[in-house]
Parts: structure tokens; sequence; C-alpha cells
């Protein structure tokens, strides 16, 4: 594990402990294609509904418009002090992210994050997060 003052190494040992290209790179029969961690990894549901992988890399159709503070906020916002959660209706937006878990990581640990997932190769991919069923 890298020092927490070298910010961007210790934000890329959290992001592969945490396994974020697994979810945020779209994959084909278990094999990583396009840009990695430009989102588009399509989760079907049940029902029909299809919710897509965001993209994280520093391209503006990413995270690359997103300050330090509302990256930190998008986390927070799910905290135990902050999230109440809610019956998910049929066709409403669902995620399978798990916001709750990460909430609860320090702040300088998301800090870290966010500077090792900016150093990322920008990437262009529009992602329609969710389409709801048919």
């Amino acid at each position: 594990m890298p020092p927490k003052s070298d910010r961007v190494s210790y934000g890329k040992y959290l992001v592969t402990a945490a396994a974020c290209n697994d979810c945020h790179t779209r994959q084909e029969k278990g094999q990583f294609v396009g840009d990695a961690f430009a989102g588009g990894m399509e989760f079907k549901f049940p029902d029909g509904a299809v919710l897509r992988s965001a993209n994280i890399t520093p391209h503006e159709s990413g995270i690359g418009l997103w300050t330090e503070e509302q990256f930190i906020q998008r986390f927070k916002a799910y905290s135990k002090s902050n999230y109440t959660p809610h019956q998910v209706a049929p066709g409403e937006f669902q995620t399978i992210m798990p916001w709750t878990f990460y909430a609860e990581m320090e702040t300088e640990d998301l800090r870290a994050i966010y500077a090792y997932l900016k150093t990322l190769e920008p990437a262009e991919n529009q992602v329609v997060l969710f389409s709801p069923a048919n």
C-alpha cells in the first residue's frame, strides 16, 4: 500500500482494491473491450430494464467537468446520516453501485480516488445510464 501522502498512487491502490474497472469498463464474454473506465458495461434486470456503468474517465462525457467536491459529495450523499433508502418502483432508475458502502469512506480516500481518476486517459463515451423496461 503506498503512503496516503502520495495521493495519486494511493488512489490507484484504492481503485484497484475496489475493482472499479470491473464494472466501469465494458466486457464481452468476460473480456474487457473498449476504453478502460469509460463505462457502458450493461447490467440487465429481469424485467428487461438495462443499467449501464458510468464513464469515470476525465473526459467531459465522464467526470471531466466534475470538481473534486462534486465527486466527494456524490458519494457522501449516500452516507448513513444523509440517505434514507426507499422502495424502487418498477421502471424507476436503479443502480447496483454500492453507494452506501463507499459513502462511509474517509474523505481523504475519496480525494485520492478522484486524483487518480483524473490521471486516466480521457475517453469519450456518452453513456445512457438507465433504460427502463419496455
